[in-house]
């Protein structure tokens, strides 16, 4: 299965991206458990250049933000993710 998510009309293949994307969030997750934020933002920020931002880590960085005390930079986040969100179109063929 070919996935093409359009952004602003730029077409991306998925397959082994997402992948990487949803291996990413679990091990940031993982950190979060461990109650580790600084070494959770660490990774949330750690984005491989071929790796699409991801709706999902914002929102957890959001997240890791707020448990910090960042206010700031936790609606940063949550905003970024929310327009990520809403903009992607997925269709599989």
């Amino acid at each position: 299965m070919i996935c093409h998510v359009s952004a602003c009309g730029i077409t991306i293949l998925f397959g082994d991206l997402q992948k990487k994307n949803v291996q990413r969030v679990k091990e940031i997750k993982k950190l979060i458990k461990k109650k580790d934020c600084n070494a959770a933002l660490k990774a949330c920020m750690q984005r491989p250049n071929n790796v699409p931002e991801s709706h999902d880590v914002l929102f957890i960085t959001g997240g890791t933000y707020y448990m910090k005390k960042k206010h700031k930079m936790t609606i940063f986040h949550f905003e970024r993710a929310l327009q990520i969100g809403s903009t992607r179109r997925v269709a599989c063929v």
